[in-house]
């Protein structure tokens, strides 16, 4: 299990939530696009790591991974409904049973976080949110 396993079951995640949403335009495994692809999109980045002591044959990590959905216009009001419904899309395909565990790649996904905000550059706005995902893998030691 490693960063880049996690991240790539993320991406497969909100790939799936693209296809089957029209709100989502955009999926990166990476904290922001090169280029404009339209909006919303979403990013996925790794947060942090953090391992303990579980038991003499075991340590947990729990790795944590940030998913950031950003939308721009004019219209808030049209931002507000379309974060909000993907927001849901979101979290809706991640609490999926077959997720519970990524396909058995980490032995357990904690519950979300879930934050939004606005901010304003050039005078646009643009609303986002954020899901905080944590995942548990216990290793031998």
């Amino acid at each position: 299990m490693s960063f880049y396993d996690i991240g790539q079951q993320l991406k497969n995640i909100l790939d799936t939530v693209q296809s089957g949403s029209p709100r989502l335009k955009a999926v990166y495994d990476y904290p922001s696009p090169d280029t404009d692809t339209g909006y919303p999109y979403a990013t996925i980045t790794p947060k942090d790591a953090e391992e303990t002591f579980l038991d003499t044959a075991l340590n947990q990590t729990s790795y944590r991974f940030l998913i950031r959905a950003v939308d721009v216009g004019s219209d808030k009001a049209q931002m507000e409904s379309t974060m909000r419904k993907l927001a849901d899309d979101i979290l809706g395909e991640l609490r999926k049973e077959a997720h519970e565990t990524f396909g058995g790649t980490v032995d357990r996904v904690e519950p979300f976080t879930v934050s939004f905000g606005w901010e304003s550059t050039n005078q646009v706005p643009s609303r986002f949110f954020e899901i905080q995902v944590e995942v548990l893998k216990h290793y031998p030691i």
